[in-house]
């Protein structure tokens, strides 16, 4: 007999360059100030210029977009997707009890997440199981063994200079910190370019 896992979910991880993470660090980290300023539109579960203007523009980081399109590229090709094209990022900051509860992209193609600064208190990024059945399958049985065929969330530590990419119909959230929490991520969207027609 044999056991074949089937429908594996695609998830990338990508370290950038420590030169790179410090230039990105140093452009961004003076600027998040601005979610301070009286006027400034943002939730109260976490600091974004989602709502606003953006506090960095990837024009000045050609290095990340570089790096970036790399990691885009060969998820494309490894996961078959069709090719596509960033159509928007934005920043969070992330500080004590800020969360960001469980959602998706929708028909984005892509999603994706790097770490701009990251300290041991930042609450955990969770990516869920697309699986709809897995809770039925899993309700009632009474077994505590975690297996990879039953784990319905995968925790996943921030790491400062990491990136990640995902499906953008995958449910997700990030997790509150501690109460000296620093986490600060670059968030983006990739469309498929028939989008763009």
């Amino acid at each position: 007999m044999v056991v074949k896992e089937l429908f594996p979910l695609p998830v990338l991880f990508h370290e950038l360059d420590p030169f790179l993470v410090k230039k990105i660090k140093d452009l961004v980290i003076p600027r998040l100030d601005v979610f301070l300023k009286e006027g400034y539109k943002t939730p109260s579960t976490v600091e974004t210029d989602f709502f606003s203007k953006r506090i960095i523009n990837l024009d000045e980081i050609p290095e990340f977009i570089e790096e970036l399109n790399k990691c885009k590229n060969e998820f494309e090709k490894i996961t078959g997707c069709n090719p596509s094209y960033l159509v928007d990022y934005w920043v969070q900051n992330y500080k004590k009890n800020h969360s960001h509860d469980i959602h998706n992209h929708g028909r984005v193609e892509i999603s994706g997440v790097y770490y701009i600064q990251v300290n041991d208190q930042a609450g955990e990024f969770e990516i869920f199981s697309p699986n709809p059945g897995l809770s039925i399958f899993l309700e009632g049985s009474g077994n505590s063994i975690q297996t990879k065929f039953n784990q319905s969330v995968q925790s996943i530590k921030p790491k400062e200079g990491g990136l990640i990419l995902f499906p953008g119909y995958i449910n997700h959230r990030a997790l509150p910190g501690g109460p000296n929490c620093i986490r600060t991520s670059l968030a983006f969207n990739f469309y498929p370019l028939f989008f763009n027609k």
